[in-house]
């Protein structure tokens, strides 16, 4: 049972560490958090701001 126990928690941290590594700091889940919105923002009105720059130096 001790053993169980201990892979649980090692499993425990594992996950946690792999989950908060992705974003190190509170500015960087906000960083995150805008550029997920900003992608949903083009999704839903069909544009893309990167394409229309590339088109626009390509005149």
């Amino acid at each position: 049972m001790k053993i169980k126990l201990k892979i649980c928690a090692a499993a425990f941290a594992l996950i946690s560490a792999l989950l908060l590594s992705g974003c190190h700091t509170i500015e960087g889940f906000g960083q995150d958090m805008e550029r997920g919105g900003q992608n949903l923002q083009k999704a839903a009105t069909g544009t893309d701001t990167n394409d229309a720059s590339a088109q626009k130096t390509s005149k």
